[in-house]
């Protein structure tokens, strides 16, 4: 499903259409938190940056510059909207090495919205599968 996904995404974003899906897939997170979550998505996204902001420090230069940028747009709730996400890639864009083509992908989105939207469905459960294995195999090394 993510490979369908991506297939479609690199024709309009080529190289760079892995990090689009993700950004895709990040967007049918945020828009439906609620149904994954109990803590409501701008409680969480304070909370995050709360947590990041204790490890600044620690961060490199570039790291720092993002998290400002990420906390002043409030970026993990933007996520939640068409107009967020082209915003956050269009951004993405401008710092890309080469061309990207990502200033495009939301209009790619809009496009293929009920496609990507059903295998971000159909990706999910394998991803909470996965990562409920791993979570186990760190709690029993403890």
């Amino acid at each position: 499903m993510v490979r369908r996904s991506k297939q479609r995404a690199q024709t309009v974003t080529g190289r760079y259409a892995s990090v689009v899906i993700d950004v895709f897939y990040d967007h049918f997170l945020a828009r439906d938190w609620a149904c994954h979550h109990a803590m409501p998505l701008p409680e969480y996204a304070r909370s995050v940056y709360t947590i990041l902001a204790g490890w600044l420090k620690e961060f490199p230069d570039r790291s720092r510059r993002f998290y400002c940028y990420m906390v002043t747009h409030n970026i993990l709730e933007s996520y939640g909207s068409i107009d967020g996400i082209t915003t956050v890639l269009e951004q993405m864009a401008k710092r890309a090495k080469f061309e990207s083509n990502m200033e495009l992908a939301g209009n790619e989105l809009v496009r293929g919205y009920r496609y990507y939207e059903s295998e971000f469905r159909e990706f999910l459960p394998e991803l909470q599968y996965y990562n409920k294995q791993v979570l186990a195999a760190l709690t029993e090394t403890k």
